[in-house]
């Protein structure tokens, strides 16, 4: 793919993936894990009915575009959740306008792609979100990509080619043979692109990264089966700090809960 003059590239993904991971921390805060009524969440999944305390649902925001729809129906695939399902009310059900979907578990909501992720790892750890094992790159795409899909013009160019470079080898995936977690990030750049006239035009003059997402689309119709979750989330937020990705020796990041 030929990019346009004076456009902008990101460096290298494995530089850019490290630096970024080094950098990672998550904590539990009320923005994060929003605590709601059964009523509410119930108002939000349809009928006023409550909602299932077992079961985890995906919200896509209502002004979702095609990359937030396809990054949720890709989580929901490889995970076995229902289909991503839009807010069917105004009001708690809706998903905030800075954020592609939420996740609803009973009473709780989930907020922010990031969280979201390591919370259904760390209950259904297969198949996994990180094919290759590697979890600091994916992690650190889900960061990259919440300022990438705004990007227009010659930095658009630069994040797309960024993709393509990973997929020029000829692999299916980001991570090799299966999706994961880095393919659903770059679903939400790669669908926020074709949304446009010129980022179409950039991704159909790209064959890998056509093919790849022609793949990615495909996936995830229809994930019948839900997700066990236990009574209340609070459970898996105590305890002992999770490791969610190792960038480089003699160093680690982790998530550590702090309650709210």
């Amino acid at each position: 793919m030929e990019l346009p003059a004076g456009s902008w590239c990101h460096p290298p993904l494995a530089c850019k993936c490290r630096w970024k991971t080094i950098l990672i921390s998550v904590s539990y805060e009320r923005s994060v894990l929003e605590r709601t009524s059964r009523k509410q969440v119930g108002a939000g999944m349809g009928g006023g009915r409550m909602a299932d305390e077992h079961q985890a649902v995906l919200h896509l925001a209502r002004r979702a575009d095609a990359g937030a729809r396809v990054c949720a129906r890709l989580l929901a695939a490889i995970k076995g959740l229902a289909p991503p399902r839009l807010p069917e009310a105004e009001g708690h059900g809706d998903v905030p306008e800075s954020e592609p979907f939420v996740l609803t578990l009973g009473r709780d909501r989930v907020i922010g792609p990031l969280v979201l992720a390591l919370l259904v790892e760390a209950h259904r750890p297969q198949p996994t979100l990180f094919p290759n094992g590697n979890r600091g790159m994916p992690l650190a795409l889900l960061t990259w990509a919440r300022v990438a899909r705004r990007a227009r013009g010659p930095r658009l160019a630069g994040h797309l080619e960024l993709v393509r470079r990973q997929l020029a080898d000829g692999r299916a995936f980001l991570q090799g043979a299966a999706p994961g977690l880095a393919d659903a990030a770059c679903a939400l750049v790669v669908g926020a692109a074709i949304s446009t006239a010129a980022g179409a035009r950039l991704v159909a003059g790209a064959p890998p990264l056509q093919a790849w997402w022609e793949r990615i689309t495909a996936l995830g119709g229809d994930a019948p089966g839900r997700l066990a979750w236990p009574r209340r989330v609070e459970p898996l937020l105590a305890g002992e700090p999770l490791v969610v990705a190792v960038p480089g020796p003699g160093g680690r990041t982790t998530w550590t809960p702090r309650p709210g």
